[in-house]
């Protein structure tokens, strides 16, 4: 059997709850800006930010580390297999679940919106979907690169990527609008394929492939606190003088860098930091259900505050949560259903 890779699992982990969090919050920053429930769900919302990156990043280390990854028949039977189909299905899902709380439904709405699938999100939630698949077409081609170039050629190719996809983008975004011309991309022409999601995967790569430093975690620990509260601080200003200063969300420069931080914080730490076997083997059972969780969680957290009217983002966040694990944790027990709903093999 195949060595889990534990400091993996914890990153998952804590991705896929920061991504539920930050849905559960959607509702109260929309309402009383400056309020103390307010300023407190957008601390919470800027602390699990690097969430998306964390996936990205996971994805890009795990993908590019394998050797399967030359295959592309196996791309083709069983990576895309394993998470097209669960998409899809929960897509379909997904939609009929949305109409029907809206009132109106029938088979020929449901059928057009999943048909127009390829170039419009079944929920908002599921954008992570269409690059993650993308990355998963051309890893062939990105295995090939990876494999055979320097670590200096590498980290040219995320630079160029962190330039021109992130830094001139937050630059223009500053700037009044005669300058910020200047600096302004071309739309859909980035000099790097994918966009602001590419280097990501790129970047996982090349954190998992450095050396375990003993003594790293806590450096890196702290660093992720200093730039989460730098984050505060200017989105703080943000929002009291009308500022246009990109701090959160994974193309901001400064969520990068806080990703980076987590990501190696979590790397080093669980490298020299043996966890029992039961946590160990808790935390590898629900890193096992994240994709799961993260098609699932739309349709429940709809439904928690749909029909159970919860105002508490902490209880919606909590139920959603919980009924997700149990949900996935069931449906991942049942023998060929659980690969093809969830992309859990049995």
């Amino acid at each position: 059997m195949k060595k889990r890779i534990m400091y993996v699992d914890y990153l998952k982990i804590f991705a896929i709850f920061g991504v539920v969090m930050s849905h559960s919050l959607t509702q109260i920053l929309q309402e009383n800006v400056h309020s103390f429930k307010w300023n407190v769900g957008n601390i919470i919302l800027q602390t699990v930010s690097p969430a998306v990156g964390i996936f990205f990043m996971v994805s890009g280390a795990l993908i590019l580390s394998s050797e399967r990854t030359n295959s592309i028949g196996y791309l083709f039977k069983h990576r895309l297999v394993k998470v097209g189909v669960p998409f899809l299905i929960w897509s379909a899902a997904t939609i009929a679940f949305s109409y029907r709380v809206d009132g109106h439904i029938t088979f020929m709405i449901w059928l057009k919106k999943l048909l127009l699938i390829y170039n419009q999100f079944p929920s908002p939630a599921f954008w992570f979907m269409y690059p993650l698949i993308f990355f998963y077409l051309i890893s062939p081609l990105v295995k090939v690169f990876v494999d055979h170039a320097s670590n200096k050629v590498i980290d040219y190719i995320i630079w160029l990527w962190l330039i021109t996809n992130l830094l001139l983008p937050d630059i223009a975004a500053m700037l009044p609008q005669q300058i910020a011309l200047y600096f302004t991309n071309i739309p859909n022409s980035n000099l790097v394929l994918m966009g602001q999601t590419f280097g990501y995967f790129l970047l996982g790569y090349r954190l998992h492939k450095l050396p375990f430093e003993k003594n790293d975690w806590s450096k890196h620990f702290i660093f992720s606190l200093i730039l989460l509260v730098l984050i505060v601080i200017i989105n703080y200003f943000n929002t009291v003088y009308q500022l246009n200063i990109q701090i959160i969300g994974y193309t901001s420069l400064l969520t990068l860098l806080m990703t980076m931080e987590v990501y190696l914080t979590v790397k080093n730490w669980s490298h020299f930091h043996d966890l029992s076997d039961k946590v160990n083997h808790t935390a590898t059972t629900v890193a096992g259900l994240c994709f799961g969780i993260y098609l699932s969680h739309g349709i429940v957290m709809q439904a928690v505050e749909q029909y159970l009217h919860i105002g508490s983002f902490w209880l919606v966040f909590l139920l959603t949560s919980v009924i997700c694990i149990v949900l996935t944790y069931i449906i991942s027990k049942i023998p060929k259903v659980g690969y093809y709903v969830i992309g859990v093999e049995n």
